[in-house]
């Protein structure tokens, strides 16, 4: 995997680690019951121990399929994790270590400059982080923006705005070819 991938694959990445750890702890906690198993009472807990290991198997097994299986659509699959992470402009030429911190600024410099916050939501003091999910196609342009979270009607205009005018994208790869790539954004508005 590379440094820069999108949010929800972090959030997918922690929560199997915390599921694989717990069913981990689970599987000590059995052998430990399993030892001692003299009482009704123990038994009731090895039963319900067994129980949540079975779960979080099944649970950590979802999440795993989802998280590497592309979604299929009506044009073409849409990945969540690729090789090589989509990259925001100006960044093409530089290695690959680089290129991945030469995106985020470059994507962080064109919010702060083109992001307005709404007057409306100022005076009120309206503010929060808006989570806007949007797709990177082959050709680099964004598509199919929505709002994901949002904290207000201005504060949420203003975040789609400011994604549906963001320039091409260099695509992400797999297997060497451009994909189309989901990518989840947080937008924070703080007074």
């Amino acid at each position: 995997m590379k440094d820069h991938m999108p949010s929800i694959i972090i959030y997918i990445g922690i929560v199997s680690y915390l599921l694989a750890s717990f069913s981990l702890l689970i599987i000590i906690q059995l052998a430990i019951l399993g030892k001692r198993i003299n009482s009704t009472h123990n038994l009731n807990k090895f039963k319900i121990m067994k129980r949540l290991f079975f779960a979080s198997l099944l649970l950590f097994g979802c999440i795993q399929a989802n998280a590497q299986n592309p979604t299929s659509t009506d044009q073409e699959p849409l990945y969540q994790v690729v090789e090589t992470a989509p990259r925001f402009e100006g960044c093409a030429e530089e290695a690959e270590a680089d290129a991945n911190a030469c995106s985020n600024k470059n994507l962080i410099t064109f919010l702060s400059e083109k992001v307005v916050y709404p007057k409306k939501a100022k005076n009120k003091g309206i503010q929060g982080k808006v989570i806007v999910s949007f797709v990177i196609e082959k050709d680099g342009s964004v598509s199919t923006t929505k709002v994901l979270r949002g904290v207000h009607k201005s504060l949420d205009n203003e975040a789609m705005r400011v994604v549906n005018e963001m320039p091409k994208w260099t695509p992400g790869t797999q297997r060497g070819k451009a994909v189309r790539v989901q990518y989840t954004l947080p937008i924070i508005f703080s007074i």
